[in-house]
């Protein structure tokens, strides 16, 4: 059976990650949430955007879970789909 985990930092605690791991999972972590963020200030439901983007529901629920990781295209019709839209800035030091 597999352990749950309740956050990002109790799996970063129990599990060997490089620095380089956990700031890659972080990011990860802020970008999914950003897009359900975006999605529900949309008032767009996973059923709906499955319905608007072709995209079956199951796998937006799978992408949003970090269950899978989403194509380029993919991200790119769910954003566009709910009103938003993919920009490249410059890292932060």
């Amino acid at each position: 059976m597999s352990k749950h985990f309740g956050t990002v930092d109790e799996l970063f605690e129990s599990t060997h990650f490089t620095k380089e791991e956990e700031e890659e999972i972080d990011r990860e972590v802020k970008f999914i949430s950003k897009l359900i963020k975006a999605r529900e200030k949309a008032k767009v439901s996973q059923m709906e955007l499955s319905r608007r983007t072709k995209v079956a529901q199951s796998t937006i629920a799978r992408i949003e879970n970090r269950n899978v990781s989403a194509n380029i295209s993919t991200i790119m019709k769910y954003l566009d789909t709910i009103g938003y839209e993919l920009d490249i800035v410059k890292k932060k030091k």
